[in-house]
């Protein structure tokens, strides 16, 4: 080998050599101190952008927080977090990103890059993280220990809705926490915070309930129910006593059935809740609106945490029913068909309409005084010209609806030159309205019965 080759190979081995002595050891070797949780990160570099530097900052602290051990008590495990189907897993994922996001007080250790990577090694003192975490669950108690005090003493008073308030947003301060068992004294006596909290919130909804004040009521298919639908709030004392609940927020929503409503509502000082359906939209005949009582809106929060949605949703809320009995709006109607301008004796569209409007839950009348609905149909021929002794008809035709009660017209639509061909011009002309049947069920018919 000549000498130049070895010059090359021994400078090669040289700047290998030199690379893996800047190397620092924390990459290669994962450091393990008794005294520190340690953080490393990496990414890789990418041209034209410096995002790598926050992402390996952002790898080095996910990977600091996976080092802190999450861990149940058996006094939580055995209440509420059984009672509610949180599944125990999910807990500790949940704590787990929380406490990344509550990470503080770590150091920057070190941080090595090359070409290619960039490497940050972060520590956090185990000892200052308990006592910060200690810090912070203490203030955690106390807060949740104030609102549930609040909530107690509302109870007492009998304010049960601003009762049951204080005790769901007390949970908010320990959610975090939950893993914990969080023991607090009050009146005397030593409390598990989070399980007492879950305990009295059930307690207050088992002797909440609500029923309504009309149990059954008659609507129809496009209108707005004529007077509010009204639901009464109670709490069942000790001595069977049934005491009206007010500021109680309720959701109401179509169980069966659809329309359009206020969701929402609350509760008078008699313990009475108000909604208004603006509109009937199904065609059901038996539909059934559903109250209860609104937990979410008692947190007063915007969003909640996973955990705590899971543990509201795992109360039993009191709820209630009203069945409406839905029948189809009454129409009378009146058509003009003619063929070439003069009145035929057996109607082509006025069948097909009512048809229609039938398989939607609409019925019909005689009687204009006592209709809901008038629907003016006028649709006539003309002649569009021959070809191959064929001759080809055009059918125009017009709808107009008037609402009867305010004597507006809700809708209108027209649809021109439906052909018709026929040896002879009176028969293409009925073909033509035999198609503009057909297409007022396919177009007309699903756009009208939509505006009301």
């Amino acid at each position: 080998m000549k000498l130049s080759s070895w010059i090359q190979i021994s400078l090669l081995c040289l700047c290998v050599l030199s690379l893996k002595a800047k190397t620092p050891a924390w990459i290669s070797q994962r450091p393990i101190d008794k005294d520190y949780y340690i953080g490393i990160g990496v990414a890789t570099k990418q041209a034209d952008s410096r995002d790598y530097i926050q992402f390996a900052k952002d790898a080095a602290l996910q990977n600091l927080a996976s080092e802190i051990t999450v861990n149940i008590n058996s006094e939580v495990i055995s209440n509420m977090i059984e009672k509610s189907g949180v599944l125990e897993e999910e807990i500790k994922a949940r704590i787990k990103t929380s406490t990344m996001a509550e990470l503080e007080d770590y150091e920057l250790v070190d941080t090595w890059e090359d070409k290619k990577e960039y490497w940050v090694f972060y520590r956090l003192s185990r000892e200052i993280y308990a006592q910060n975490r200690a810090t912070r669950i203490m203030i955690a108690r106390q807060l949740g220990l104030d609102l549930f005090t609040k909530g107690k003493l509302s109870e007492e008073n009998g304010n049960y809705s601003q009762a049951l308030k204080f005790y769901i947003r007390a949970f908010s301060p320990i959610e975090k926490y939950i893993n914990e068992p969080l023991q607090v004294d009050f009146r005397d006596r030593e409390i598990y915070l989070g399980n007492e909290l879950y305990s009295q919130v059930s307690s207050l909804l088992y002797n909440l309930s609500l029923q309504p004040v009309q149990d059954k009521i008659s609507a129809k298919i496009g209108k707005s129910l004529k007077n509010p639908v009204r639901f009464a709030a109670y709490f069942n004392t000790a001595a069977n006593e049934k005491v009206p609940v007010n500021d109680l927020p309720l959701q109401v929503n179509f169980l069966k059935g659809e329309g359009e409503l206020v969701e929402s509502m609350v509760t008078d000082d008699q313990g009475i809740a108000r909604t208004t359906v603006s509109r009937i939209i199904s065609s059901d005949k038996m539909q059934i609106l559903e109250a209860k009582v609104d937990l979410l809106a008692m947190t007063g929060q915007d969003t909640t945490s996973f955990v705590f949605q899971e543990i509201l949703q795992s109360l039993e809320s009191p709820a209630t029913k009203v069945i409406l009995n839905v029948s189809g709006l009454t129409i009378y109607i009146e058509t003009q068909e003619k063929n070439f301008g003069q009145d035929i004796g057996l109607k082509h569209i006025e069948p097909e309409l009512k048809e229609a409007l039938a398989d939607r839950g609409y019925s019909f009348t005689d009687d204009i005084g006592g209709a809901d609905l008038y629907i003016m149909l006028d649709v006539d021929t003309r002649e569009g010209g021959k070809a191959f002794n064929m001759v080809t008809a055009y059918a125009d035709l017009n709808i107009s609806v008037t609402d009867m009660t305010t004597g507006n017209e809700v809708y209108k639509n027209a649809l021109s030159k439906i052909k018709g061909i026929d040896l002879e011009a009176q028969k293409a002309g009925l073909k033509s309205l035999d198609n503009a049947a057909a297409e007022l069920k396919k177009i007309i018919i699903p756009d009208m019965t939509a505006k009301f």
